[in-house]
């Protein structure tokens, strides 16, 4: 048995001795491999100042958000965590007088005394950071940046504020540079780049409005547990529309043959070409006419009545109703999507208290319905 472990431990030894050198081979070669590789310098992509300042002109942000989030909620949120962050390096930095003053708070904050000290250096470093503007708002708001933008521009919310006399919208300001890590553009110091003094510098603003969706819709409701059966109404309402825009489709369809067998006749031709248009003009207009909002709407407002839908914030029984909602500009409140097989039917409205000693209106409301049986 002695032999026998012996000649165990010798032919373990002989497998460990050959096994080492091989595997601590390929380590140094993938070490060696992982080096060179990611040592490559990047070829960055050149930007002339008028190729950014055309880029940074298209640049947009999504100007409706739909969901929970109101736009004073979010302006509050936004103000208050700024002032408890202002707050917390207030502390940090009253703790060493000797290196700041009440002056040098904000983030461009620099020490009275050098930075060659490590002591003050440990300071500076273990600091609260300053409030991030961008960080706040990009879980927040959406930049509508295509790929090239993304890679070679550094986009920046800096900063949101209220508009007057309209609660549920916010002008949003942002700031672009360019994105030194992917693109180089004209010379420039360090001390200029990334700056409002950069000739790669764009700021901005776009009004951005918030659309609520707190209403009790959700699963286990009365309107949820209803919507098999109310949905039918709205579905008819389509499906007659749907029906006339078919004989408009025959309509075409013929006029499209006659084309065929006059397509010699360039009068005749030209003749039924604008009849065509005419009847798709005709199949558009359907779905925005009043009548069509109006009976969608109607049909809307009865099956939220029954249900009580209504939100926590504007119950009915405060006397709560709902009205479309109508703004210059935006006069179409129910809208049919039916592209690509979403069959999305979307409508816009309001809370409107019906006291007649004061008259209260929410934030405005959205809501999508997805309409299977078309």
């Amino acid at each position: 048995m002695k032999s026998k472990n012996s000649k165990l431990r010798k032919g373990l030894l002989i497998t460990t001795w050959v096994a080492i050198p091989t595997l601590t081979a390929a380590a140094i070669a993938g070490a060696i491999y992982y080096v060179v590789k990611n040592t490559r310098s990047i070829e960055k992509e050149f930007w002339s100042v008028e190729k950014f300042n055309e880029e940074v002109g298209k640049i947009k942000i999504k100007d409706m958000i739909v969901g929970s989030l109101e736009a004073n909620k979010l302006y509050d949120d936004f103000n208050n965590e700024k002032i408890k962050i202002q707050k917390q390096r207030e502390e940090y930095f009253n703790k060493h007088p000797q290196l700041f003053s009440d002056v040098l708070l904000n983030e461009n904050a620099t020490p009275l005394l050098g930075l060659s000290n490590s002591e003050q250096q440990k300071i500076l470093k273990n600091a609260p950071p300053a409030f991030d503007p961008d960080a706040f708002l990009k879980p927040k708001i959406n930049s509508l940046l295509n790929f090239e933008q993304t890679k070679y521009l550094d986009f920046k919310f800096t900063d949101l504020e209220k508009i007057q006399n309209d609660n549920s919208k916010l002008k949003i300001h942002f700031e672009v540079f360019l994105n030194y890590e992917y693109a180089r553009g004209v010379f420039e110091t360090n001390k200029i780049r990334s700056t409002p003094n950069s000739k790669y510098y764009f700021k901005s603003s776009q009004d951005v409005e918030f659309f609520s969706n707190d209403l009790k819709i959700y699963p286990g409701s009365s309107f949820y547990n209803n919507w098999a059966t109310n949905k039918k109404d709205a579905e008819k309402i389509i499906g007659e529309i749907n029906e006339k825009n078919k004989e408009h489709d025959k309509e075409i369809q013929e006029l499209e043959e006659k084309k065929l067998q006059l397509k010699d006749n360039e009068e005749e031709v030209a003749k039924l070409d604008k009849q065509i248009e005419d009847l798709k003009k005709k199949k558009e207009e359907l779905f925005k006419a009043p009548s069509f909002q109006e009976s969608i709407f109607k049909w809307f407002k009865e099956i939220f009545e029954k249900t009580n839908a209504f939100s926590d914030i504007y119950p009915s029984e405060k006397n709560f109703k709902i009205e479309p909602l109508e703004k210059e500009n935006q006069s179409q409140y129910v809208l049919w999507n039916p592209k690509k097989g979403l069959n999305e039917l979307t409508i816009k409205f309001k809370f409107v208290s019906t006291n007649e000693q004061k008259r209260i209106e929410s934030y405005p409301k959205i809501i999508i319905f997805t309409l299977d049986d078309i």
